[in-house]
């Protein structure tokens, strides 16, 4: 181990517990672990007031509920609630955590600046405790990771402050699941109404010339209180209310009063709780014992509270862990249970047996985690030994001892069971089953997608273990790990595993196997500090082998007691230790008639196993009938890739023999019961892995089973059975969703689905029937089979039968020609499986019907998978331009700006250009989120994990944004030439070219920091770094000089570490120029990889100053994936290769232009990868990011995945679609500004009808007057009469007019009315009504410009237009903008803002309208939906618009003042807003079409909606490259057809609407 790694040993304990505490408080002095505040001298409080902020005072390992005090006007977090300065008295903290009825409660202290007396002038009001209340709430460690509900106890002034901060929250959705935890509020003398009191001390302050806002605000009547109580009354209902208040008047100097009457102190709501204390204002919360009269009313009050929410949740936390443990057990991909063979095993297990082990020293000191004895303990025996029996025991000798233990059981037989992988997502599964903790860190994980390698060992313990499980407090786990020698891979458990294993994780390890020369010396590697071990001898289990053979032996025909023990003598002299010897011993015995038998027996049978084998296969063949049988079950029981059940082997045997066998398992355990058994799950296996070893290639027997032709057998069954019948693809294409496949399908399916291809690559590839048995697989049911493996949301096994279509493709090519159209085939599905994964596999797990006529049109029209022919009816999809996969997911452009940097954050993408913009993307979609505007060329930007918050970095300036609001939270200057940027937690970390480390803390207001220097090991650096590197996980800084070896900085001890590089041939360091540095993302594996200018990519060990390997590779830019597999390098001519990072193992390249790549970024997900080149930011999805690492031992021997693209030119993208009536053509506007004329038909362009100089942001067409209408970003509008529509002859195109819109804001929607043709423009500051001639005929200005305006037509009325302003409706003429009527709304816009409305008449003649909103100055994407009945607003007598009138005083809708209009069935249109990503229109039937969250095309009949069916329609996807790269989503439906802009593409579904899949939706429920 290197020095490094025994000095993080050395600081291990004192490392973990300041990372507990950052963790759990964000800071270096967490409260309630050792703050300060706490101390206490004796009984009494040092700081009897208490700490502002939230205070934990009690924290249950488990907690059900929250309880939060809020103290009053001059009171304290700890002042309010005791009535002296003993701790005794602290009521809160000291009694209720002891009461068994708030065990499980988590209890805390909120603490403000209340103190009217000694605090400084200053400007807080009932908002500003309101607001700093809740932002505690919402960042509070304790709060923010939990679902717990919450109780609020409030005293005085402190219920005010509890009102406003459930106001806040309840008007902003950033807090939605905040305020729905807030289960119920005690208020206790709370002055609702106000206090005289109050207005007396006001007075007084003003006399004293203080200034203090919160005590006018609770005086009587004030202003602030009318409006928390206006609006907490519309909040209410969903929380239980209590209120206590004062009947005993308090002592002021020389006078009594009554400091909040009842009146004030009670709200008068429904359902409210009122209470009468005998206390005056002070003592109604601090009280004098435990049996204080005023405490107990108080307390059984909060029982009654807590008791309720206990009946509540203990149901639902049931449920909830249930479906969180299935859910994690699928995230896991744990899908066999080791507890049936634990069970099984235990069963098998004799009383008294293995109880010897208990007698051995090192177990004892192992179990008893006796700190200087190892962690490890390696258990060793020979074959057949009871190495398994043993563990079973130790697994339940520990659970009778009460410690946390988890085991895995390898099985050379299964291969589920025999891979690392497997084992370590078993015990991460295990672990979380028994502890909360573990839960919780795993859903935070899988939240995170931080696992996507399933059978990558090291990816599994670096984002399960390392980052992930270590990293939270669990009890002391023994892993007990049986048969290593079975494991496949067991290279990857020890130097990267066990070998990086701290002994200060609670973990001790017991693994048992047979003593092989290579675990001999893995084990021995990790030396006698880490492993102890101990050898199972034959005196050890002699006892146990006696209790065996004497429990059997009973059934023996001998004669007598004596014969018997004679027996049982002879039998354990033989025995040598193996109980599977005496096992078949015993039953051989057990099938005798005499005690002759029985002595010829003990005198045959030899005393080594595989003699014993060959007698037994000598047995077998001595039976008349059903040799066929057992050379067939022996065949699978060897060959097959797990142990098959009995109902499984029967459906393969038919196939297999073409036979039935009525008695399967009873035939099996006659036929072949010496050597393969069938355990009480009904799985038949073989007796012991040295029994297939010999089946396998240590007998001439007629059963002996060759390996390749075992293989291609089971192969040949398993492609039959997947042509037949059973496996027919559904004639409509389509299926019932929720369809149970299994239900309909033979228990064999699972098998041959997931096996057929690992078997068929092990397979004779001469043989002619497989060959042809696969052609008709993959010219078939192939589709059948994808939707069988998608149908259990585990993709994996599609990326490995690729692996295997390669391993067999590549050995059929030596018996083959490569053309043969067969061949063609193998090798065509092999490449399309991987990229159907890439591609679609969020909608195959989705819905994997989706195969058959969803995505099948998708495809290139030059794949393999395109040219099958399916049944029933598919998509028609016109336009697609892809002849062949492509791996760049989109190319966005910067049409006036190049690209500088570019940066991942969680759930997004940022891109940084030389002009100061940064724009900021979906990761999924890669649809344009926000731009914000740094100010200068942007050079560095860096995203802080798990926060809104992003750090951009230019030669000036450093800013700090929250992406949510578009809000720079700090700004500072930044240091000389900055050259690298990263954040260490919470604080920023700039290094520059000066060799020095500029840095602020982020969570202290951006508290600057001191520089630190850093320099060589002589300390007289001057020269500046050409690259400088930060590794946050390592500890350590990277710089590399010209002339000089690259320079390793300890950041925590601030000193040079010392040097590395690549060697020369004498061994010294080179000093040649570096041109990128990086270390691998992930603290074990202590990896760095350097480009030279040379062209040499170098892997080094830094701590080591080693080099491991160099490739020739001419890179000028790295980047790591976040598991460390994956580094990518950018090479000449526009060149990416990606590299396996521990080997520098070429596996994929590819070229898209000769552009120069500047910077490389891996998504966090590590499934993308991006590239900023020139004015461009492309981003990439190629297949070998998903690569499985290994699910299985096949190989197809292939260096690298090769890709070489074609230089492809970026398309210049839609931006717009008008449809014209007939449907026939579409217009088109494009970002160059071009309008063109495509032919639906053909999804081509017809012509060009005209070109603005800006992209085009509108276009609307006017069918009456055949004039195309369009308007550009910089507000210019061209009409054009348009004539001919399907030939490409501009000729017949002539103007109508050409303007620019006057106007300092551009325009932000264009409404047209063809009946009296006029249209609106409309900005943020302005609304200008045109006609149809170009002519400007009314100007509406308005003052405050940031409020958005929506306009649209009248459902009923051609002459009335809707504006909506976010306030109000308005119905005005078009004419002459006369007003008609108006109504306010009451629509919660905190953060959002208007994005479209949509009119509506309903087959019942309602008139609606639809509002949909978005994030305030963010994202397009839907934030919320709102319906409004407008019938009242507008009333007519019949159909026709002449008949309109206007609203008057006999309309009993309408009052002198407007009525508010209220959105109708809100929580059903709300529930289905939750689900909308983009509204497009309302159909025929007056469904709205929209675009679901997962990029669906869906429809919802709103009547349905409202009257309780919550659920609505998908019809087809659409995949997320079509809408990336731009902000606004561009679909168009025309009759059945859907049109959608992908890229520079017109792409046309039609009957797209024609397929359905209904979508339940649940509404959340609220608290009476």
């Amino acid at each position: 181990m290197s020095f490094r790694g025994l000095r993080r040993i050395d600081t291990d304990l004192t490392w973990k517990k300041e990372l507990s505490i950052r963790r759990n408080t964000g800071k270096l002095a967490p409260y309630g672990v050792s703050n300060p505040l706490d101390s206490s001298i004796g009984d009494i409080l040092s700081d009897p007031i208490g700490p502002h902020g939230l205070n934990l005072l009690h924290s249950p390992p488990e907690p059900i509920v929250d309880i939060i005090f809020v103290h009053g006007l001059g009171g304290g977090s700890r002042k309010t609630w005791s009535k002296t300065e003993s701790l005794s008295h602290y009521w809160p903290k000291e009694w209720l955590p002891k009461d068994v009825t708030f065990e499980r409660v988590r209890i805390q202290s909120f603490g403000y600046n209340s103190d009217w007396a000694k605090s400084k002038d200053n400007c807080l009001n009932l908002h500003h405790f309101g607001k700093a209340f809740l932002g505690h709430l919402a960042t509070s460690p304790s709060l923010v990771n939990n679902s717990t509900p919450i109780i609020l106890i409030g005293h005085s002034m402190g219920g005010l402050v509890m009102k406003k901060a459930y106001i806040l929250a309840r008007q902003d959705a950033t807090y939605k699941g905040l305020s729905n935890r807030i289960h119920s509020m005690y208020f206790l003398a709370t002055p609702h109404r106000g206090s005289d009191s109050a207005r007396v001390l006001k007075n007084i302050l003003q006399a004293a010339a203080l200034s203090r806002d919160y005590v006018g605000d609770i005086q009587m009547g004030s202003t602030a209180l009318r409006s928390i109580n206006d609006e907490f009354r519309q909040y209410s209902r969903d929380v239980s209310l209590w209120s206590f208040y004062e009947t005993e008047k308090l002592s002021v100097g020389f006078l009594s009063v009554l400091i909040v009457n009842p009146d004030s102190a009670t709200l008068g709501y429904p359902d409210e709780k009122q209470m009468p204390m005998n206390a005056d204002h002070r003592s109604i919360c601090k009280f004098d014992s435990p049996s204080d009269p005023n405490y107990i009313i108080l307390r059984n009050s909060l029982a009654v509270t807590v008791n309720a929410v206990k009946g509540l949740t203990s149901k639902a936390d049931a449920q909830l862990s249930h479906a969180q443990v299935t859910g994690l057990q699928s995230y896991l991909a744990v899908k066999f249970s080791v507890e049936d063979d634990l069970n099984s095993l235990n069963d098998a297990r004799l009383p008294g047996t293995c109880e010897w082990i208990l007698g051995k020293k090192k177990f004892r000191d192992w179990v008893d985690s006796d700190p200087l004895s190892p962690h490890i303990l390696w258990l060793t025996g020979k074959p057949a030994s009871g190495k398994s029996t043993l563990t079973s025991y130790t697994v339940e000798y520990l659970r009778s001892i009460d410690v946390s233990c988890c085991y895995f059981f390898f099985k050379h037989s299964d291969k589920s069971m025999q891979r690392l992988a497997a084992c370590l997502r078993s015990l991460a599964f295990q672990m979380m089953k028994g502890s909360t903790q573990v839960r919780q860190k795993l859903l935070q994980l899988e939240n995170e997608g931080a696992l996507h390698d399933l059978d990558n060992p090291r990816a599994i313990w670096r984002s399960l273990f390392v980052s992930g499980i270590f990293e939270v407090a669990f009890p002391r786990q023994y892993w007990i790990i049986d048969g290593l020698d079975e494991c496949s891979d067991t290279e990857h458990l020890f130097e990267p595993i066990l070998g990086k294993l701290s002994s200060e994780i609670p973990v001790r390890i017991l693994i048992t196997s047979r003593e092989t020369v290579e675990l001999k010396n893995h084990f021995f590697e990790l030396g006698p500090d880490r492993v102890a071990t101990e050898a199972i001898m034959i005196g050890d289990t002699q006892l146990d082998i006696r209790l065996l053979i004497e429990a059997k032996a009973r059934t023996l025909p001998v004669g007598d007691d004596k014969q018997r023990s004679l027996l049982a003598n002879k039998i354990l002299e033989k025995s040598m230790g193996s109980f599977l010897w005496t096992s078949l011993v015993l039953r051989e015995l057990a099938a005798s008639y005499s005690e002759e038998d029985v002595k010829q027996i003990l005198e045959e049978v030899p005393r080594d196993m595989e003699t014993l084998y060959e007698r037994t296969l000598d047995t077998m063949s001595r039976v008349v009938r059903g040799k066929d049988l057992m050379r067939a079950v022996l065949v699978w029981i060897v060959c097959a890739q797990r142990p098959l059940t009995v109902p499984e082997l029967d459906t393969a045997l038919k196939i297999h023999t073409g036979d039935t066998f009525p008695q399967l398992k009873q035939s099996i355990m006659t036929l072949c019961g010496q050597i393969i058994v069938v355990d009480k799950f009904d799985k038949v296996q073989i007796v012991h892995e040295t029994a297939k070893a010999y089946l396998l290639s240590r007998t001439t027997s007629e059963f002996a089973v060759d390996m390749a032709q075992g293989h291609t057998s089971i192969a040949r069954v398993c492609l039959e059975y997947l042509i037949s019948e059973e496996m027919k693809p559904p004639r409509t294409g389509r299926r019932v969703p929720g369809t149970d496949l299994t239900a309909k399908r033979s228990a064999f399916s699972s098998y041959a689905c997931h096996s057929v291809f690992w078997h068929l690559s092990k397979a004779d590839p001469r043989d002619i029937e497989i060959y042809a048995l696969l052609d008709r697989l993959l010219s078939s049911n192939i589709l059948s089979w994808i939707e069988a493996i998608s149908f259990r949301n585990d993709l994996m096994p599609l990326i490995r039968a690729s692996k295997h279509l390669r391993t067999y493709y590549k050995k059929c090519t030596v018996e083959r020609s490569p053309l043969e159209r067969e061949m063609n085939s193998i090798k065509g599905w092999a490449f399309d499986l991987m990229r159907i994964t890439a591609k679609f596999s969020r909608v195959l797990v989705t819905y994997p019907a989706a195969i058959y006529s969803l995505i099948l049109p998708l495809c290139p029209q030059g794949s393999t998978i395109h040219q099958i022919g399916t049944t029933g009816r598919k998509l028609t999809v016109i336009g697609l331009s892809d002849l062949y996969w492509d791996d760049r997911l989109t190319s966005i452009q910067y049409q006036y700006s190049q690209t500088s940097v570019v940066c991942h954050g969680d759930g997004y993408f940022a891109v940084g250009l030389v002009d100061g913009s940064i724009y900021l993307y979906h990761s999924n979609s890669c649809q344009e989120y926000k731009v914000l505007k740094h100010g200068e060329a942007v050079k560095l930007l860096h995203a802080r994990q798990k926060t809104d918050l992003l750090a951009s970095c230019g030669m000036k300036l450093v800013h700090v944004w929250n992406i949510r609001t578009g809000i720079i939270v700090y700004s500072a200057q930044s240091p000389p030439r900055p050259s690298t940027m990263v954040f260490d937690g919470g604080t920023l970390l700039v290094a520059s070219a000066k060799n020095k480390i500029a840095s602020w803390d982020i969570d202290s207001d951006g508290l600057p920091q001191l520089d630190r220097l850093w320099s060589n090991l002589s300390g007289d650096l001057r020269r500046q770094p050409c690259v400088v590197t930060l590794s946050i996980c390592h500890r350590m800084l990277a710089a590399a000089y010209r002339g000089m070896p690259i320079i390793l900085w300890d950041l925590d001890e601030d000193f040079c570490y010392g040097t590395c590089g690549k060697k020369m041939p004498d061994g010294e360091t080179c000093t040649h120029m570096v041109t990128s540095m990086v270390f691998n993302p992930i603290s074990t594996i202590e990896l760095l990889a350097a480009s030279y200018l040379d062209g040499d990519l170098a892997l080094l060990n830094p701590f080591s100053d080693l080099e491991l390997t160099r490739v020739r590779a001419n890179c000028h830019t790295l980047a790591a994936s976040p598991d460390g597999r994956l580094l990518a390098g950018g090479a000449g001519s526009g060149i990416i290769d990606v590299y396996e990072f521990e080997t520098l193992k070429l596996l994929y390249r590819v070229k898209a232009s000769e552009l120069f790549v500047k910077q490389l970024e891996f998504s966090r997900d590590g499934l993308q990868l991006l590239d900023i080149r020139g004015p461009q930011c492309n981003v990439w999805e190629p297949a070998v990011l998903l690569k499985d690492y290994g699910g299985d031992d096949s190989s197809d021997g292939t260096a690298a995945s090769i890709v070489e693209t074609a230089t492809i030119g970026s398309p210049i993208k839609i931006t717009n679609i008008a449809l014209h009536a007939r449907g026939e053509v579409a217009f088109c506007g494009k970002g160059d500004g071009s309008v063109v004329l495509f032919s639906l038909k053909t999804a081509s362009p017809i012509r060009e009808i005209c070109k603005h100089k800006s992209p085009v942001k509108f276009l609307i067409w006017w069918q009456m007057q055949e004039c195309i209408m369009s308007v550009d970003a910089s507000n210019m509008i061209i009409a054009k009469k348009v004539c001919q529509l399907s030939n490409s002859n501009t000729t017949s195109d002539s103007s109508v007019f050409h303007s620019r819109l006057e106007a300092n804001g551009s325009i932000i929607q264009v409404l047209q009315n063809e009946v009296v043709g006029h249209f609106i423009v409309s900005t943020r500051e302005s609304d200008h009504l045109w006609n149809i001639d170009g002519h400007v005929k009314n100007v509406r200005q308005h003052n405050t410009p940031a409020s958005i305006r929506m306009w649209a037509q009248h459902p009923q009325s051609p002459e009335h237009v809707i504006c909506v302003d976010g306030e109000t409706v308005s119905i005005l003429t078009w004419n002459n903008w006369e007003l008609v009527s108006s109504s306010p709304i009451h629509l919660n816009l905190a953060r959002l803002q208007l994005k479209g409305v949509i009119t509506h008449t309903s087959k019942l003649k309602t008139q609606s309208l639809l509002i949909e909103l978005s994030e305030l100055n963010g994202s397009a994407r839907t934030c919320g939906l709102h319906l409004l009945d407008i019938s009242g607003l507008l009333c007519t007598s019949n159909n026709s618009s002449e008949n309109l009138r206007l609203p008057n005083e006999n309309d009993k809708e309408l009052s002198a003042e407007s009525e508010v209009l209220a959105p109708i069935h809100e929580s059903q249109i709300s529930t289905l807003g939750a689900n909308v990503a983009h509204v497009i229109q309302f159909d025929s039937r007056g469904h709205v079409l929209f675009l679901d969250n997962q990029s669906w095309i869906a429809s919802a009949d709103l009547n349905a909606l409202s009257k309780g069916s919550l659920c609505y329609t998908r019809h087809f996807f659409v995949p997320h490259e079509w809408l990336s790269g731009s902000r606004s989503i561009v679909i168009a439906v025309c009759r059945r057809e859907v049109v959608v802009a992908r890229n520079g593409d017109l792409v046309v579904i039609k009957g797209g609407l024609d397929f359905a899949e209904k979508v339940d939706i649940g509404i959340q429920e609220t608290r009476a």
